[in-house]
């Protein structure tokens, strides 16, 4: 054998990489020399899928019955728990691992099951593993998930996060799912290193915890639901309260709330740096206008910051009635007007039920105020129905967009890689294509066209390919399904042959 397989550092990267790889040879290479045992172990035990794996080198309580577990079965299992750094359970586990007393038996001299544990990914239930099997002072992220229908979950999951907020000093990420425990702002104060914090919890946060949450001295990115929760539940304690600045070092929020609740949340973050924000606002009152309120705060609070924006607005529609959308709010170009001075912006997504309120003319001049764009998706895919389905929305109230928009966008938008609109194609003439005389973008390597209808299988490829040579993706809403993917086949065809 070559000297440089005992080099220890080489090893383990070559057996790093089989893990990685998912390559079954690591047990077998554990078992070839001396020299190789231990790192191939420290690889195959690096990331369990659950703890069974240990649970079959503690052959003593294999019956299920709570015995005493013999000093050389203790040796072994700690000498294989000590190697596991990130562990996931999801599963049921025997009656032994709910028991505390055994995991107090299994736990080294340092009490700890995991010593040297750093992620965990944890379904707490009534037939988990006892919570302290998670339990390290080198945890730095922790998923959690503790389900939205038992409450004696729920005041589990209380009692484990009040346990790592003590023994995991250096926690940086937490995840939580469920129902939020009583107390949960109390804990999630004390949790001072986080700087990734995900609370997917439903209705049940409180005004409390998101004001504990806004105190985090070192918190960048944060996911909230509080789509139940009214501006004055919160408003006047952030009013009455004094000390720490709110939101400090933010960079990332991502928030489910009401317009109002969004607003007020935007105006409190003291961060300068938020450069990635995703709304998914949830109305009750489809006609009082907000819109134009959200963007005025996006731009006089993040102007010279945000470079990614998600926008997303959902309505239950019954599809027996059709919705006139004269008669709700929507996004319309003075409204957009507001995001013009983003000009850091590389992401902008909206993702609307109702079509926005945009002309041809309208988005022309708003692909100026973007120059350094990379994606830009002002439709959803998902919006209109096809021709043969019923319409959700009344004949008329869905805004096209003309071929006109495309030579603007690949002359004004020259980093652009991805766009989503709703262009209609149905006008193109073999003028058109001939008189094109924008250079080819080179660049932009998907394209999505939202408003349903019968494209031209012969003119409109060419024009892609004239305008888009790089073009490696055409989409569109269902409909006239043989015709785009002839359409496909035609423009993306020779860039794919080309690679």
């Amino acid at each position: 054998m070559h000297q440089v397989l005992f080099i220890d550092e080489i090893l383990q990267e070559i057996f790093h990489w089989c893990s990685v790889l998912e390559v079954n040879v690591l047990s077998q290479a554990a078992r070839t020399c001396q020299a190789w045992k231990e790192p191939a172990l420290d690889a195959l035990y690096r990331q369990l899928p659950s703890i069974e794996p240990l649970w079959s080198l503690l052959p003593s309580l294999k019956g299920g019955e709570e015995a005493n577990i013999p000093s050389d079965e203790l040796q072994v299992f700690r000498s294989y728990a000590r190697r596991v750094r990130h562990i996931t359970h999801t599963t049921r586990s025997t009656k032994i691992l709910q028991n505390p007393s055994s995991c107090a038996t299994l736990c080294s001299r340092n009490s700890y099951i995991f010593p040297n544990l750093i992620t965990a990914k944890f379904r707490l239930s009534k037939s988990s593993p006892h919570p302290s099997f998670c339990l390290s002072p080198r945890l730095r992220e922790l998923q959690l998930d503790v389900g939205f229908s038992a409450k004696d979950s729920s005041s589990g999951g209380l009692e484990y996060l009040r346990e790592i907020s003590i023994v995991a000093c250096y926690l940086q990420s937490l995840t939580f799912r469920g129902l939020v425990p009583d107390q949960f702002d109390n804990i999630i104060r004390s949790m001072s290193t986080l700087h990734t914090l995900l609370l997917r919890t439903g209705r049940s946060v409180t005004a409390d915890i998101i004001a504990s949450i806004s105190t985090l001295p070192h918190l960048n990115y944060l996911e909230l639901h509080a789509q139940h929760l009214e501006p004055f539940q919160i408003e006047d304690t952030w009013r009455s309260a004094s000390g720490p600045l709110r939101f400090p070092v933010l960079q990332n929020l991502r928030l489910r709330s009401t317009p109002d609740f969004a607003i007020l949340v935007l105006q409190n973050v003291q961060s300068t740096a938020v450069h990635t924000l995703s709304l998914d606002i949830e109305t009750r009152d489809q006609t009082t206008p907000f819109w134009r309120t959200i963007f005025n705060v996006l731009q006089e609070r993040f102007s010279t910051s945000l470079e990614h924006v998600s926008i997303t607005h959902h309505l239950e529609l019954d599809h027996d009635i059709p919705l006139d959308i004269d008669l709700i709010n929507t996004i319309d170009f003075a409204a957009l007007r507001s995001l013009s001075r983003l000009r850091d912006l590389r992401r902008l997504h909206f993702d609307t039920t109702v079509p926005m309120d945009i002309g041809t003319e309208d988005v022309i001049q708003m692909v100026t105020w973007w120059p350094n764009l990379k994606h830009l998706e002002m439709w959803s895919e998902s919006v209109v129905d096809c021709d043969e389905n019923p319409r959700r929305l009344n004949p008329g109230s869905t805004s096209r967009l003309t071929l006109d928009v495309l030579p603007v966008i690949s002359a004004s938008l020259p980093k652009l890689e991805f766009v989503a609109l709703p262009v209609d194609t149905s006008g193109i003439t073999e003028e058109i294509v001939s008189g094109l005389q924008v250079p080819g973008h080179r660049n932009l390597q998907g394209i999505s066209f939202s408003y349903p209808h019968a494209p031209d299988t012969t003119l409109l490829p060419q024009y892609l390919r004239k305008i888009f040579p790089a073009l490696r993706q055409v989409g569109r809403v269902s409909g006239h399904d043989r015709l785009w993917e002839s359409v496909v086949t035609e423009a993306c065809d020779h860039t794919r042959s080309a690679l």
